[in-house]
């Protein structure tokens, strides 16, 4: 029988934080899920601790990998159930209720191909509570992204878009994101509840890497988005004319085709 969620955990080095992450999936009441891990081959106690779960945990691997997302790739592949989400060594679930809210969700809006909620921000000193957008839009993507630790993604999308690409060090569940959201019909529906508490040191939030952040999304934009559309955008980002947008949002909401968007923008820009 297929399981309702399998839960992917990548993990290097971080026992401490892989054993907040399987404690918070063992205390889930739910307990209809698979738990994958997939471990970089580390050095500390990480093995250890995955042992101690060895009751919640359906497969584990400790190996060398080529990245993150070669990481979560692995996981994919392993994986059984019709909705995956990933929750990385040191994130985990905001309550004991999360995987059961999910469940009911997942049979009220059957249809939809990726579903999600909210954030609970952490770092050593504070707590900050992060609002998905309700509806998606280009705009949101030029400079954010959902967080796959609040996101629930339905397994046969990636047999649709593909694994994650190992073309980027960053930003592949950026992409992978992108590509759906420029898909047609790809279906996305956000739920007022926090999934996950997301620990702010992990690779995308180190401002060591924002250089490398805004360089990776930038070659992804300029990949998947045409460039009269990405230019006008980025015009409106930086002059915060953000209330002349509400035309380009009306588009991309209702567009029937991509083609069609395109010709519209175009006449758009010609007229304005």
């Amino acid at each position: 029988m297929m399981s309702l969620i399998s839960i992917i955990t990548i993990n290097y080095n971080n026992a401490k934080g892989l054993e907040t992450t399987l404690e918070s999936v063992h205390n889930q009441k739910n307990k209809d899920y698979e738990l994958i891990i997939i471990d970089g081959n580390s050095t500390d106690h990480s093995l250890a601790i995955i042992d101690k779960y060895e009751s919640i945990v359906t497969y584990s691997c400790s190996e060398k990998d080529n990245g993150v997302y070669d990481a979560m790739n692995k996981g994919i592949k392993k994986a059984t159930g019709d909705f995956l989400i990933f929750m990385n060594s040191g994130d985990s679930f905001y309550d004991t209720n999360t995987l059961a809210i999910f469940s009911d969700l997942k049979i009220l809006h059957p249809k939809f191909d990726i579903i999600y909620g909210d954030v609970n921000a952490v770092d050593l000193t504070v707590q900050k509570k992060i609002i998905q957008p309700k509806k998606l839009n280009l705009f949101y993507f030029i400079d954010h992204t959902l967080n796959h630790q609040a996101t629930f993604i339905k397994r046969g999308l990636f047999e649709k878009q593909g694994l994650y690409s190992l073309e980027y060090k960053i930003s592949s569940d950026y992409e992978f994101f992108l590509k759906a959201f420029l898909a047609n019909p790809i279906t996305f529906i956000h739920h007022d509840f926090t999934v996950c508490n997301f620990q702010l040191d992990g690779m995308s939030q180190n401002p060591i890497n924002f250089d490398d952040v805004t360089k990776e999304r930038l070659v992804i934009q300029k990949k998947h988005i045409s460039a009269k559309e990405l230019n006008y955008y980025l015009k409106l980002k930086d002059k915060k004319k953000l209330s002349k947008t509400s035309i380009i949002v009306w588009l991309r909401k209702y567009y029937v085709t991509r083609q069609f968007f395109n010709a519209v923008f175009f006449i758009y820009t010609k007229l304005k």
